[in-house]
């Protein structure tokens, strides 16, 4: 978990703007899958990742609505 700490306040320093509305992460390269909630929770904004949209789509497609608690509320408000 300190790792993930530590990617956060990388994260925030960087994305931290007052207009801010959303965040899209994009690249896998960041790994930000299991902090996605925190920083959600801790910009205020909602933070869309590619692997998170990924795995919407793949439900989407195979009419899955099955929500994953966690990861943000792209996973999280899956309908």
């Amino acid at each position: 978990m300190e790792e993930h700490k530590s990617a956060l306040v990388e994260v925030k320093a960087f994305l931290k703007h007052p207009d801010t509305q959303a965040i899209y992460m994009l690249g896998s390269g960041w790994r930000l899958l299991k902090i996605v909630r925190l920083l959600e929770q801790d910009l205020q904004v909602p933070v869309i990742y590619a692997l998170s949209c990924k795995l919407w789509d793949v439900q989407k497609k195979f009419r899955v609505r099955e929500a994953i608690k966690g990861y943000g509320r792209l996973l999280e408000e899956l309908r």
